[in-house]
Parts: C-alpha cells; structure tokens; sequence
C-alpha cells in the first residue's frame, strides 16, 4: 500500500496499532521507508486482545491511550498526535 500512494503522490495518514513496529520491525520498516513523512494516528495497542476498556472507566482508558502513545512514540520514535479508535 506504502508503494501505491508514494507512485500516486497521494498523501498517506497511517492508522497505526501500537504493537505492530514491535512484532513486524522489518515490515514497519519497509512501510515507513516508503512513507516517512506520513501522519502516525495511533488506533490502539491492537485489534484482537487489548482493546480499549470502555466498560472500565475513564482512568483506565486514559491509561490504555498513553500507553498506546507511549509504544507507538518508543517504537517509532513519533509521538502521535491523532486518534482513531479501533
């Protein structure tokens, strides 16, 4: 996908799940090669087993997000600014 928008020109907005960079270095790094400029909006940590705990409260969702951020900024070294939730 990283090679159809950089071919196109297109601008490119990545909805990143926090553990990918983690578990897929050598395919993060190749995406991010392509786009290394495109927006990192964080979109959870993933999207089968730690999800956003919306039944827990606002602090343990406030702590989900930042650690969320927190992964994504440590694994990257981008601190996301947007949010999409997963």
């Amino acid at each position: 996908m990283g090679r159809v928008f950089k071919e196109q020109g297109l601008p490119l907005s990545i909805a990143l799940n926090a553990l990918i960079p983690q578990e897929h270095p050598d395919v993060w790094k190749q995406f991010r090669a392509l786009v290394p400029n495109a927006p990192i909006i964080a979109h959870g940590i993933n999207n089968s087993t730690e999800l956003l705990p919306l039944g827990r409260g606002l602090d343990a969702q406030r702590t989900y997000i930042r650690r969320t951020l927190d992964l994504i900024e440590k694994d990257t070294g981008v601190r996301s600014r947007g949010w999409s939730k997963p």
